[in-house]
């Protein structure tokens, strides 16, 4: 199975990832990436209420020591419900994907997180954890996790930890 296709199967959650690797053998330099404030897009299913596969779409420029680097695109969906097996009644659990594209290729990330009910903005401060599922260029086969931090401006620490190949 190609790097790509276990992405795009991992992506529709048709499979679990192990076994999908590639690349050059040779393991990209961890890195950190600033997240300018994203413009946001929601399509919800249901207008009158929160409701699985509502979907909020974000874009945003990311740079490297203060230099462009590329864009993020990202889709948070609605995968767990308030109140559901022990969820507080205030927390909703949204599937996030992402490809960021950058100048030496692109890097996709999948994982869920928390959010506030109604909401897209992970807590302020609080690092979530996702998985480096795969990559083009310089990241092909990459594989690793992803750490984003929210700051309170609006702006997101994007901290990428690359692992095994």
């Amino acid at each position: 199975m190609t790097a790509s296709l276990c992405v795009a199967l991992a992506a529709s959650g048709a499979i679990a990832l192990s076994g999908c690797g590639g690349g050059s053998g040779q393991l990209p330099d961890d890195f950190t990436l600033l997240m300018q404030r994203p413009e946001v897009h929601t399509v919800a299913v249901n207008a009158n209420r929160l409701s699985h596969g509502d979907a909020t779409y974000v874009e945003a420029k990311v740079t490297r020591d203060g230099k462009p680097y590329g864009i993020i695109f990202g889709q948070l969906t609605v995968k767990g419900l308030p109140g559901k097996f022990g969820r507080s009644d205030s927390i909703q659990i949204d599937q996030s994907e992402a490809v960021f594209q950058l100048k030496d290729g692109d890097i996709m990330v999948l994982g869920v997180s928390e959010y506030p009910l109604g909401g897209w903005k992970l807590k302020a401060e609080a690092p979530r954890i996702r998985a480096i599922i795969g990559g083009t260029g310089a990241y092909a086969g990459a594989s690793g996790e992803l750490i984003t931090t929210r700051h309170g401006d609006g702006t997101y620490k994007q901290q990428f930890h690359f692992v095994g190949k």
